[in-house]
């Protein structure tokens, strides 16, 4: 049963064209700003084209459900995006790391900065 003194939430309702399209373009200089360094660092690092490709795509649609998720618990837009200067530096560190070494190191990264975000720390 619902309360009709609690407003219902319609995640949605806020929604118009121009906030799409600036959330849009807002993405898309986001996330074309350091992709051609991604490629560059993969490239670096002796990366196969698949490799190259599976670890593009899994950051895209990291950053995609991450992007929507928050923009919508938040009713607000929220931007996920790498590291330029990260991306950067991964053309000069990543070359000397085996490749299954540097996916652990990202995965204990991510789960430090969640741990932090989550306990309030930071």
């Amino acid at each position: 049963m619902h309360d009709s003194t609690q407003p219902r939430l319609r995640p949605l309702a806020d929604t118009s064209t121009s906030a799409v399209v600036a959330g849009f373009i807002a993405m898309l200089t986001g996330y074309t700003s350091s992709l051609v360094l991604m490629f560059q660092a993969g490239q670096a690092a002796g990366l196969s084209n698949g490799q190259i490709s599976s670890w593009i795509w899994s950051l895209s649609i990291g950053m995609a459900i991450c992007c929507i998720g928050l923009s919508l618990r938040y009713r607000a837009p929220i931007m996920i995006a790498w590291s330029t200067p990260g991306a950067a530096l991964l053309i000069t560190s990543l070359p000397g790391v085996p490749y299954g070494e540097a996916i652990g190191a990202y995965i204990v990264a991510s789960g430090l900065i969640v741990l932090i975000g989550l306990t309030g720390s930071f």
